[in-house]
């Protein structure tokens, strides 16, 4: 069954149509990331669903099937991960306003049904794609120790707060140029997804001691370049971000409607009361 994923006031009408602001696409990733962009929609990235989940607060008491499916799911995203050795491309497809980049256009449109993949990933070592992969939203890093203190298990607060790679996917204005960033939603969103582990999960553990949102990112043979889709999960799994699944696995990728980004364009600070 389809996750319910809006509020009853949460839909646009056109020509007598109900469209919801945001809508599943369920199945394999290959085949799910054209239909999001064929229907006009744009693929929902890693702060724009952290944005969500700060945005479903005031919606508590009211529809708590709505909040459970964005606090409690996992998500595709249309943040990328490119990788070659021991470097990593973090790739944002999408500004601070939801509008696509350039390039995160052209790179996830390589995530369809006709592309080869290897071992579950688009192949970057033809046609000059990985080398060619650098400009509006690319984020080179060197090694795994750099995108975060600690990978491939959660992390504290202060760790996730100090990771790269969250500041980075989170937007924050000290790492991202301001055409990405989101002022105060790196802050606020690590701040509210350990509070709320700890308030419905580990109530008698004090939340420096709380581990949560760790950073996956993979790795790859020597002599290989591919590309991959972040994922965040739901909170119950800590809100883990991993960028090592198979795009020809079942996965969710998120589609919101273009007169709905300005709702989640704003700063945190405004997260809780756009929509």
């Amino acid at each position: 069954m389809a996750l319910k994923l809006n509020a009853p006031h949460e839909y646009i009408k056109i020509d007598g149509h109900e469209l919801p602001h945001f809508k599943e696409f369920f199945g394999r990733n290959v085949d799910t990331a054209p239909q999001v962009t064929s229907s006009g929609r744009v693929l929902m990235s890693l702060a724009q669903i952290m944005q969500r989940r700060l945005n479903v607060r005031d919606i508590r008491g009211t529809d708590a099937e709505v909040i459970s499916a964005w606090m409690d799911n996992y998500f595709d995203t249309s943040d990328l991960n490119a990788r070659r050795g021991d470097e990593f491309k973090i790739v944002l497809s999408t500004y601070a306003d939801g509008s696509v980049t350039s390039l995160g256009k052209k790179y996830l449109a390589l995530i369809n049904p006709s592309e080869k993949l290897v071992d579950g990933a688009v192949n970057l070592e033809v046609n000059d794609r990985y080398d060619g992969l650098q400009g509006d939203g690319v984020f080179v890093v060197q090694g795994k120790k750099n995108l975060a203190s600690v990978v491939d298990e959660p992390q504290t607060q202060k760790q996730a707060k100090d990771s790269l790679f969250w500041r980075i996917a989170l937007k924050h204005p000290d790492e991202v140029p301001k055409a990405f960033a989101i002022p105060g939603l790196h802050e606020e969103a690590i701040s509210y997804i350990f509070a709320e582990y700890k308030n419905r999960f580990a109530r008698n553990t004090p939340v420096e001691d709380i581990k949560a949102m760790g950073v996956f990112p993979g790795s790859v043979p020597k002599g290989s370049a591919e590309l991959r889709a972040w994922y965040v999960d739901g909170l119950e799994p800590r809100s883990c971000a991993l960028g090592r699944l198979s795009l020809g696995d079942t996965g969710r990728f998120l589609g919101i409607a273009p007169e709905a980004l300005s709702a989640l364009g704003k700063s945190a600070s405004n997260t809780g009361r756009t929509i």
